[in-house]
C-alpha cells in the first residue's frame, strides 16, 4: 500500500493515498445502500414491484439464444432455489398463472405468493430480480 507522509503538529504521519480511501468509502458505501443481493448469485438484484391481480414481465437481460434461458424462484425465507414450473404457477385450461415465453417470465394474476427472488441464467450470465407485491392502497 502506498502511505503519503506527511507532518502534523511536528509528528511524522503517514496516510494511505487518497486514491485508496475514495475507493474504500465508495466501495463499503455500495454494499450498504444497495436493496438485495441475490442469494448464491455473483449480483445484485434489481427491485421489481407486482400490484396485487396485476401481470408482470420479467425480461432476463441476457445476450443469446432465448431457449437457453432458465428461471428458478426463491422464497424471502427459504435458501432453495426452484426452478421454472414454480408451485404457485398452477395452471388450469383458460387461466394460466405464470408462464416463459421466448425467455420472458410472465407472471399473472399476482398474490402474495409471488414475492420473492427471482434468478434468469443463460450459458455464462446470471441476473437477479427480488420481486415485491403491492396494492393501490399502499
Amino acid at each position: 500500500m502506498k502511505y503519503y507522509v506527511g507532518l502534523s503538529r511536528g509528528l511524522n504521519v503517514k496516510q494511505p493515498l487518497m486514491e485508496q480511501c475514495w475507493m474504500m468509502i465508495l466501495f463499503t458505501g455500495f454494499i450498504h445502500n444497495t436493496l438485495s443481493f441475490c442469494p448464491n448469485a455473483t449480483n445484485i438484484c434489481d427491485l421489481e414491484y407486482i400490484r396485487v391481480n396485476k401481470y408482470k414481465d420479467l425480461h432476463c437481460p441476457t445476450s443469446g439464444a432465448t431457449d437457453l434461458i432458465k428461471w428458478y424462484y426463491r422464497e424471502n425465507n427459504d435458501r432453495n432455489w426452484t426452478s421454472f414450473p414454480f408451485k404457485f404457477c398452477r395452471n388450469y385450461p383458460g387461466f394460466t398463472k405464470c408462464k416463459v415465453r421466448d425467455g420472458v417470465l410472465k407472471l399473472n394474476h399476482a398474490s402474495g405468493e409471488y414475492e420473492g427472488f427471482y434468478k434468469c441464467t443463460s450459458k455464462h450470465t446470471e441476473h437477479c430480480f427480488e420481486l415485491k407485491l403491492y396494492s393501490k392502497y399502499d
